[in-house]
């Protein structure tokens, strides 16, 4: 088969309109037809070599799937995708002209998830390391967490042992944590996300996944360097958009948009960014089919469809969608709202009394500062109506006197009585721990979670009091249960509250992906607009969302005995039914 055929046909219809294709793609396929006639000049720095483009093709095609997709089956053989092809035939077709060494040393594919970006890694690291005549190649998989690193390397294990002819002709074997060729001392392995680790390392084949989520550059640059010891080496970068500006990933990107439209210029550095351009409707299946060049193979365009049409209406999930699916690069987080206003503002209500919830079970939390921000306690009550689960949410603000007039609802807040405001430059925690006690007295406090940094005293009083204290940093880990429930109850109704605080806080606030399904909580960039109350209510939800309210229970069973008459009477019982009876009246 001629695969170098096959990639150049590829190039030819995005570049006239026939394939789907964003602008990058465009000049990435228009860069590597003009190379064709670049390098084909006497003396020209590099030369194509066809036998080498069609071997790695081969190669890839003979390798079988791991799992089933939409269109194919675990154990069918790889049939690499035009845009694939054009990839390998490209990236393995150049060498220098004067020794033949490969001319690509570093590639970076950036696409929508679940196109196939990690299969291709997987037979690329295959070929490369054990099927290319290298001795002694060293390869990695390397990402930002462990699991995700070993995606590529898992891939490649699979291949290897669910095909004999595979393992006996290259002579390979395969342990828990790696691949291994003895007669060639090559080995494939998985790269801690300790980027130190990976110091002093002289590597063949470098593959970095999900580059968006790097925080920081050490494993880039690690790897980058570690690959930079061999002279025919390849340091592989596959990853999606993400929502960090200031990372590497971000920084790769938009050196690879100069070098597509020559401003930059690095002939050793191999591109594909699939994504959407300025201007196309998000919405619309032709716009997805740009950012998803296997759309209809392994990425199903209704389940696509169903994930848009969330991201329609929750706009929490619109940035994810537009990241992870569109390949769409969000700056700093974005500055969309996570929840709807309009769902929001159906949440409030102004009638709801919090009489009814006394003596019954909460979860609360209470998000502190000391100068400039909010200080919040909120609680959450459950009930369940139609078997859905329903929060009401009750709380209280603080503020240093000194910012009074730093928002002109602060006033009128104030008169509600749900922020209030004490003397002096700093918030008075003793006024707040006084709250909280009062607060132990009159409900049944499951559990209160706070943030250890601000408010550790006055947790240790409180746990003195009796209190169930949870700690909760403020990272995507601990946080993500909290904002999910959230989210799915804002959009259900099942959110209710008094607070309009609260009201506001939830409109205000915005959340970034980190890794790849966690969410951050984060302010808007104008600072004067708080988050904190909403903060409270997201570590009250993370309790509740582990536990659920009602599956908790304090206390023995009470019994009253009538001695006249002898009739025993469960008072839990009638208690409960009161509580049950008192909710159906608060909700209608």
């Amino acid at each position: 088969m001629n695969w170098v055929n096959i990639g150049r046909r590829y190039a030819r219809d995005v570049i006239e309109g026939h394939v789907p294709a964003c602008e990058w793609v465009k000049l990435a396929c228009r860069r590597s037809e003009r190379d064709f006639e670049r390098f084909a000049a006497p003396g020209a720095l590099y030369r194509f070599d066809q036998g080498k483009a069609n071997a790695v093709c081969g190669f890839i095609s003979s390798l079988r799937h791991v799992q089933d997709s939409i269109a194919t089956k675990a154990g069918d053989l790889f049939q690499p995708l035009p845009w694939q092809v054009w990839q390998l035939t490209n990236l393995f077709g150049y060498v220098w002209t004067d020794n033949g060494k490969q001319r690509f040393g570093r590639a970076y594919t950036e696409q929508g998830r679940g196109g196939g970006k990690t299969t291709l890694a997987a037979g690329i690291v295959l070929y490369r390391t054990f099927a290319a005549g290298v001795h002694g190649a060293q390869a990695t998989c390397a990402a930002s967490l462990r699991d995700q690193a070993r995606l590529v390397l898992d891939t490649s294990r699979k291949m290897v042992l669910q095909d004999d002819t595979l393992r006996e002709s290259l002579g390979l074997e395969v342990t828990a944590n790696a691949i291994l060729q003895p007669r060639t001392n090559s080995k494939l392995w998985a790269l801690s996300a300790k980027a130190l680790s990976a110091e002093g390392l002289s590597i063949d084949v470098g593959v970095l996944d999900e580059v968006h989520a790097q925080r920081g550059r050490a494993l880039h640059d690690t790897l980058a360097s570690g690959a930079a010891k061999k002279e025919n080496s390849l340091f592989y970068m596959v990853t999606t958009a993400g929502d960090d500006s200031s990372g590497v990933a971000f920084e790769i990107h938009s050196f690879l948009e100069k070098l597509l439209t020559g401003e930059a210029e690095d002939d050793s550095y191999f591109c594909m960014m699939s994504t959407i351009d300025p201007g196309d409707d998000w919405q619309t299946p032709e716009a997805w089919r740009k950012a998803n060049p296997s759309l209809g193979i392994c990425i199903d365009e209704r389940t696509l469809a169903e994930e848009c049409k969330r991201a329609q209406q929750i706009p929490g999930a619109r940035a994810n969608f537009r990241t992870k699916h569109l390949c769409e690069w969000i700056q700093n987080g974005g500055d969309a709202p996570f929840l709807d206003d309009r769902a929001v503002k159906k949440c409030y209500d102004p009638d709801l009394d919090e009489k009814p919830f006394e003596g019954q079970a909460a979860a609360s939390a209470a998000d502190l500062a000391s100068r400039l921000d909010l200080c919040s306690a909120y609680r959450i009550h459950s009930r369940r109506i139609d078997k859905k689960i329903h929060h009401y949410a009750f709380g209280r603000n603080w503020l240093p006197e000194a910012q009074r007039t730093a928002n002109v609802s602060y006033p009128a807040w104030e008169q509600r009585g749900e922020l209030v405001l004490t003397v002096g430059t700093t918030t008075d925690q003793d006024v707040i721990e006084a709250y909280l006690i009062n607060q132990m007295e009159k409900y049944q406090l499951r559990d209160i979670s706070f943030d250890p940094i601000q408010s550790s005293m006055l947790m240790n009083h409180l746990e003195k009091k009796g209190g169930k204290m949870i700690e909760v940093p403020q990272s995507a880990k601990y946080l993500t249960p909290g904002l999910l429930e959230l989210q799915e109850a804002v959009v259900a109704g099942r959110f209710h509250t008094n607070s309009q605080i609260l009201i506001w806080c939830l409109g205000n606030l915005r959340v970034r992906t980190v890794g790849t399904n966690m969410l951050q909580p984060v302010r808007p960039a104008d600072r004067s607009l708080k988050i904190d109350a909403a903060v409270a209510v997201i570590m009250a939800l993370r309790s509740v969302a582990g536990t659920p309210l009602d599956e908790w229970k304090t206390g023995p069973r009470i019994f009253s005995i009538d001695w006249s008459t002898g009739t025993i009477e469960n008072v839990s019982e009638r208690v409960e039914k009161q509580m049950d009876e008192e909710s159906e009246a608060l909700n209608g």
